[in-house]
């Protein structure tokens, strides 16, 4: 019996000592991060944008009325979240939808175009409780008198607003794969 018991105890210690090994292939392809998708969004306009801009084009510290998204024609509907500060935002406008690519740069505040570096966002990450959320600026124009079918009689131009989203991470999807 104390030989079998002594077998089975020396099994067990060299199946734990090398048992991590048959473990990296889940640990290096299994872990990979989830982008975090940040939508249902509330649109302000902003008070005050030129005081305490730092380096970003505008501040969005100070939100002002809320806005509907069918007044304005152009509209971050969806912002990804990715790995290194990568972030992906999906327009939606009037005439067509379209992304942009981005980085984050949580010091500075703002979000730079991958293609175009000029071309930036003021942007902050925030949580809220429990739940994680996005702040981001954009200029847009504002449709002061709608008409039936969406068209616009009179806008105000360039307006400075921001877009408040919570986020989520990514649900991978069985088609994904």
């Amino acid at each position: 019996m104390k030989i079998r018991a002594r077998a089975v105890d020396r099994f067990l210690h060299v199946s734990l000592r090398w048992g991590w090994i048959s473990l990296i292939p889940f640990l290096a392809g299994g872990c990979k991060p989830r982008d975090l998708v940040c939508d249902e969004a509330s649109y302000f306009q902003v008070l005050r944008p030129e005081e305490g801009a730092g380096v970003a084009p505008f501040s969005i510290e100070r939100l002002g009325p809320t806005l509907r998204s069918a007044d304005l024609p152009k509209v971050p509907a969806i912002i990804r979240l990715r790995s290194n500060n990568r972030v992906r935002v999906g327009w939606e406008s009037d005439d067509f939808a379209r992304d942009s690519d981005l980085i984050f740069s949580p010091p500075e505040g703002l979000a730079r175009n991958v293609k175009d570096p000029n071309d930036v966002y003021p942007m902050r990450r925030f949580s809220v409780g429990a739940s994680e959320r996005v702040r981001f600026g954009f200029r847009s124009s504002s449709c002061r008198t709608p008409r039936q079918f969406g068209f616009c009689d009179s806008k105000d131009d360039n307006l400075f607003l921001a877009a408040e989203m919570i986020c989520h991470p990514e649900q991978e999807s069985r088609f994904s794969r």
